[in-house]
């Protein structure tokens, strides 16, 4: 991948060029890559960019890189299919998930909230070909959110849920490099469930009557959000799970 990304080609076309000539350029640059990688810096860091439902995004040091994981939101997101609905993503970190959901539903009006400004930097570039349909930078938080009377038909996040036991646990690519405040949180987060506890029940108030809430899990915590939700007056609620059989996202519909 570091070789593709120097030449400027895609990865599977190194197959097909095995007797290519390489410049003293390429050469130089392949090697530096190669060492921050030696690092265990991410190797979307090194390359500036990770792949991500249909298209690799801008991604940089500072920023969560977007996981395979968080694809499964963006497909439940996508079930919705009536035109002209108003979204709104807490957290964008990179844009990916946001400009992923934009670019499958054009008709669809986002707003992002995001307070890590190279965070929302990063957002600004992978959501530039849909800046006439987002809103995101001018909001920083919830706290702001609540001030507008802005409501949406579809919330949806990927809040941190890594508690701090599990933090220091993580591989060193991820605890080393990627940004900490994406992963626990900003606030004391000792189990993971801070956020679902605070966001919940203020990102309900947002919702358009019958809207959709659809938050990423820990693999662990699925019970535990789930009767957040119960409490919160949600109905249809529902657990989907990922590729390897772990819940990963919990979803349900604001009845008033």
């Amino acid at each position: 991948m570091i070789l593709a990304h120097a030449l400027g080609c895609q990865i599977e076309d190194l197959l097909l060029c095995e007797d290519a000539f390489v410049t003293n350029d390429v050469y130089r640059q392949t090697q530096s890559l190669l060492k921050r990688r030696q690092t265990k810096e991410p190797l979307g860091y090194v390359l500036g960019r990770a792949p991500f439902w249909k298209q690799d995004w801008i991604v940089r040091s500072g920023v969560l890189i977007p996981r395979p994981d968080s694809e499964i939101l963006i497909a439940e997101v996508l079930k919705e299919r009536e035109k002209n609905l108003s979204i709104l993503e807490v957290g964008t970190g990179s844009g990916a998930l946001l400009a992923s959901i934009l670019q499958e539903r054009p008709t669809w009006y986002g707003t992002g909230l995001e307070n890590n400004p190279i965070a929302r930097a990063c957002s600004e570039e992978n959501l530039s070909s849909y800046i006439p349909r987002t809103r995101f930078n001018l909001l920083d938080s919830i706290d702001d959110l609540e001030q507008t009377p802005l409501s949406f038909s579809i919330i949806f996040t990927n809040p941190p849920y890594i508690s701090e036991e599990e933090f220091e646990n993580l591989d060193e690519c991820v605890k080393d490099h990627e940004p900490k405040s994406a992963l626990t949180g900003e606030k004391d987060n000792p189990t993971g469930l801070t956020y679902y506890t605070d966001w919940i029940p203020r990102l309900k108030n947002m919702l358009v009557p019958h809207g959709l809430l659809a938050m990423e899990i820990g693999h662990t915590q699925a019970a535990e959000v789930q009767n957040l939700f119960l409490l919160n007056g949600f109905s249809q609620i529902v657990i989907i799970e990922d590729i390897a059989g772990r819940p990963r996202v919990v979803k349900g519909y604001n009845i008033r």
